[in-house]
């Protein structure tokens, strides 16, 4: 304006543009008056900060003040009063009543930027008390404040912000405090004041002792040397001593270390103190892993190198055949994450000749073998199983333990525990690679042969007992599991004259599809499906299938005679290993071996509710209130302990039989569920298995619901006095609708038997605690930190427990970066020494309802490359299945299927996935080659696929053939199929 000489400037006019008139309100007069007043504050501060720099524009600046000011006072003479109505308008403008909230303020923790209006604070945010000022800064999607001191600038408040947000991820560098020497007390005096000159003895004296210091010398370039200033190499190159002695006492972890390999030096024969210092190496690798980093591969490659060196060491002062074994074990696992196949295979050879006997050891032998594609065979693996089954039977002392580092006996009952658990190995290594009847035919003998066997063979050699039964076997007569099977004590006591099985009949139907590879999968999995049945040779079932018809040298290697004084003993861990294999929740859990096989990852699977669940569309906002939710109460893979509120489950509450059996009980398991239901029903007929009443009775309350009465009324008829038998039929009732039949239970069951009333009472309150847990949750007040407080001890203290993290993870609605259920799955469920698959499905399924796709496959990524469930084949399939169901994983899902391969070759299922799900990603040549991989890996395949192929290219041809005689055919649409194969 300086340039204008004093002339006010005027407004271009255009005579096409006519603004429209404002018009002011009163509103907008008070507003003016508070903004003038603020503009006016500032600029006399601005002015008196700037004096000297615009002394000589001061006149100008206040001529044009005048000038504006009185501008404004005619435009203020001219405004006209409105009415209150208008007044009112534009408030409701402006304010607005919300009733309802922000739907997603529980998912993203915190309110839509673009929703919340801008303003300003008063009086620059001054705090009422205090000299600062309220500022506010951003953390991602986070809003917190800060309190500004005076001569504080924005500046430094945001670094100190961010310092503070990013505290956690920062690694703090320690500086240790270095022992002065006793010669030098005398500065300390001088340490409370700053000295205005050093006296000449003062200086005689430093200049002496700077000779042999590491600090730089009077005439160097850094001048005089001043007291305190250390470098950084001073800390580095102190000697191992002095770092013992300047230990910082804020890190318990290195003062574990030190502490831990003092006590391995001094004891070097002190194998717990070896492994406890092993163990740390964890500690440490794991120390620096949070929500938002993770541990990389080459920190778990270098710390695997370090406890390798460790074990080597121990293993040196290693007497005893025990702690041998604890050592190796753990050497061999460290040595599988850094050396090369070949070697490792080659120090395998080594302890399997050296440590024959030791049943750990050869679980992690077999187990590395089978999965490692490059030296995996069908033959060879089932043979180590079969040979493995020999030896035990000829050891003089066997492990009591599954778990390492335990002694040996040569009790009976340790040697049968041991086998049933190799059986049940050996038997679903079997069914996955494809020979599903051989598995299942040899469950069906081993059941029969141990459980049901005559009185008069008990005290008779084995060899003797094995050609009767084979006699049993060979007459076809109907065997445990089937319909009409009496067992083969019935058998023997009417001399073989029983009723023979109706013949069964295969489905051989070709699969149509014009895509002859997909058509081939189709067939080859409808066969399989078939297999689960083993065959007669009166069964009609293709000819060309040498595997169909089980004969008793197909199984006879597999079998072994339990002695009848083992027998009372080891029954319920045979039953419990039998439902196992058909992946169903074990009855009793009265052994280790029961415990370490429902955690083996070759064993669990049939997951088909999980796998259901990753092809739904998941991560969708959802705007229901959290708190009005129910857990999710049906989940396979579950942990759970076997009690009438989980064997009779309604839908508002936790089920043990919620994996495959809620899916389909015909299709989606290892077997029928009406064979486990028939092999039950055989076994209570004999008094000696009579524990198994209530857990027959709830399978068959999920088989056959409406056989429940008659099921029920057998079963109390054949033991009156059983109590548990009147609270599981009142319990199954009551899921079922029929309350008032329950309570008539209740009540008969209370005049029969009055000693033992609190289970009948356990029985009321349990058929109206699901109704009160869910009335309490969704309509009653509580507090949701106090149950999560409570459920997070439970967690502690049973880590596998399905229960418990599902309701912890329903308690806890808040999302965000510290999420409480990531945090206690990191800190508490997923460490090395409670991760199990149960727990790793639970965090793909929390990730799949409260994460995002990127979240959830990062889980799936952590649960595949955890030592639990690695070489998993069912958890690999649902990976499989998640990324082509996302658009922007699909071009990752074949490189997961080929990752996959890798880990499980034996997995005839997860081989036919390039054949279903993959179909549209894999070209010929990819298909071919997985063929040829099955076949030269020794997997069973049902339907040649040359074969196969030719007939379909012939059946298209004829069909073309037969088009083009007769030109009036319509139909050029319909599916194409595939003739039989040859």
């Amino acid at each position: 304006m300086s340039d204008t000489g004093g002339k006010s400037l005027t407004v271009p006019k255009f005579s096409s543009f006519k603004p429209k008139a404002s018009t002011s309100t009163p509103l907008d007069t008070k507003t003016s008056h508070g903004r003038k007043d603020e503009k006016d504050d500032k600029f006399k501060e601005r002015r008196s900060r700037h004096e000297s720099r615009h002394h000589g524009d001061r006149t100008e600046h206040r001529q044009h003040r005048r000038k504006r000011s009185r501008s404004r006072s005619r435009d203020r003479s001219v405004v006209k009063k409105t009415e209150l109505s208008n007044v009112l308008s534009v408030a409701e403008g402006i304010f607005f009543f919300d009733k309802k909230g922000d739907p997603l303020i529980r998912r993203y923790g915190g309110n839509d930027r673009s929703r919340v209006p801008m303003y300003r604070r008063g009086y620059r945010g001054r705090v009422l008390g205090s000299d600062g000022y309220l500022f506010i800064h951003g953390d991602g999607s986070h809003e917190q404040f800060s309190i500004r001191m005076p001569g504080e600038g924005s500046a430094s408040s945001r670094d100190r912000a961010l310092f503070q947000s990013k505290v956690h991820r920062a690694k703090p560098k320690r500086i240790r405090l270095r022992n002065e020497p006793s010669g030098n007390l005398s500065n300390g005096v001088e340490e409370d004041f700053v000295p205005l000159s050093t006296s000449l003895r003062r200086r005689h004296i430093a200049e002496s002792q700077s000779s042999g210091d590491e600090r730089p010398s009077y005439r160097s370039i850094e001048g005089k040397a001043k007291a305190h200033e250390f470098s950084d190499s001073d800390i580095d190159l102190d000697s191992d001593a002095q770092e013992e002695n300047d230990l910082d006492m804020d890190d318990p972890l290195k003062q574990r270390s030190i502490q831990l390999s003092r006590k391995v030096k001094e004891h070097p024969e002190n194998i717990e103190a070896w492994l406890e210092l092993i163990g740390h190496q964890d500690v440490l690798l794991n120390a620096g892993q949070s929500l938002d980093s993770e541990v990389t591969k080459s920190e778990i490659h270098s710390f695997a190198e370090i406890k390798i060196s460790m074990f080597e060491s121990a293993l040196a002062q290693a007497k005893k055949p025990e702690d041998e074994e604890r050592l190796l074990l753990g050497l061999m696992l460290e040595g599988s994450k850094v050396w090369s196949a070949s070697k490792l295979n080659n120090r395998w050879e080594d302890v399997a000749k050296k440590h024959d006997s030791s049943f750990c050891l050869w679980k992690a032998r077999v187990d590395n073998k089978v999965t490692n594609l490059s030296t995996f065979q069908y033959t060879d693996i089932k043979a180590m199983y079969i040979n493995r089954l020999k030896a035990i039977l000829k050891q003089d002392k066997v492990s009591i333990s599954p778990f390492p580092g335990h002694a040996t006996n040569d009790s009976d009952i340790s040697r049968y525990e041991q086998m049933i658990f190799v059986f049940l190995k050996a038997t679903r290594f079997t069914y996955d690679a494809g020979f599903r009847e051989m598995a299942i035919a040899a469950w069906q003998a081993l059941l029969d042969l141990n459980l049901q066997r005559p009185a008069n063979y008990e005290d008779v050699a084995e060899l003797q007992v094995l050609d009767s039964f084979r006699d049993f076997w060979e007459d076809e007569a109907p065997r445990i599991g089937e319909n009409g099977a009496s067992g083969w004590r019935h058998y023997v006591q009417v001399n073989g004259t029983v009723d023979l099985p109706k013949p069964q009949t295969d489905d051989g139907a070709i699969q149509g599809s014009r895509d002859v590879y997909r058509s081939w999968g189709a067939t080859e999995r409808l066969r399989a499906t078939n297999a689960r049945s083993p065959a007669r040779a009166t069964d009609d079932v293709p000819e060309d299938d040498p595997y169909r018809v089980v004969m008793f040298s197909d199984i006879e290697e597999f079998l072994f005679v339990i002695p009848s004084s083992a027998v009372p003993t080891v029954w319920k861990q045979l039953v419990d290993a039998f439902l196992l294999f058909c992946c169903l929740p074990p009855a009793f859990r009265a052994s280790d071996w029961t415990e370490v096989a429902e955690n083996d990852t070759l064993i669990a699977g049939s997951m088909s509710l999980f796998e259901n669940d990753v092809l739904q569309k998941p991560n969708e906002p959802d705007v229901m209130d959290e708190s009005k939710k129910t857990p999710t109460f049906k989940q396979d893979g579950s942990r759970l302990v076997a009690s009438p509120d989980l064997l009779f489950a309604g839908p508002d509450w936790f089920s043990l039989f919620s994996g495959w059996t809620s899916t389909s009980k015909v299709l989606d398991g290892p077997v029928k569920l009406t064979l486990v239901t028939n092999a039950i029903r055989l076994l209570l007929n004999s008094k000696e298995f009579g524990e198994l009443a209530e857990y027959s009775l709830s399978i068959d309350a999920v088989n056959e619901p409406s056989s429940i009465k008659k099921r029920a009324k057998t079963l109390i008829k054949q033991d009156p006095a059983n109590l548990k038998l009147y609270n599981a039929y009142a319990l199954a009732e009551f899921v079922h609708g029929k309350v008032e039949v329950g309570f008539q239970v209740v009540a008969s069951a209370t005049g029969l038997i009055s000693v033992s009333i609190g289970l009948l009472f356990s029985s009321i309150i349990g058929m109206n605690a699901d109704g009160i847990i869910t009335t309490a949750s969704q309509q009653q007040p509580f507090r949701r930190a106090y149950l999560r407080d409570q459920l997070s001890q439970f967690i502690e203290l049973f880590p596998r427990n399905t229960i418990f993290l599902s309701l912890f993870s329903w308690a806890s609605t808040t999302f965000g970066i510290d999420d409480p259920v990531r945090d206690i799955l990191r800190k508490v469920a997923l460490t090395n020494e409670t991760d199990c698959i149960s727990n790793r499905i639970f965090a793909i399924r929390y990730e799949l309802q409260r994460g995002n796709v990127h979240s959830t496959q990062a889980a799936f990524e952590k649960a595949l490359d955890s030592p639990a469930c690695g070489s998993n084949p069912g958890l690999w399939r649902s990976f499989i299945r998640f990324s082509y169901a996302r658009k922007q994983f699909r071009h990752k899902a074949k490189d997961v299927f080929l990752r996959g391969l890798r880990h499980c070759p034996w997995s005839k299922e997860l081989a036919l996935e390039a054949y279903t799900t993959l179909i549209n990603v894999m070209d010929e040549f990819e298909l071919k080659s997985v063929f040829d991989s099955m076949l030269s890996k020794g997997l069973r395949i049902h339907v040649d696929m040359d074969d196969f192929i030719a007939n379909h290219d012939k059946a298209r041809a004829d069909l073309s053939e037969a088009s083009r005689t007769k030109p009036t055919t319509t139909g050029s649409d319909e599916v194409i199929q595939g003739g039989e194969p040859s």
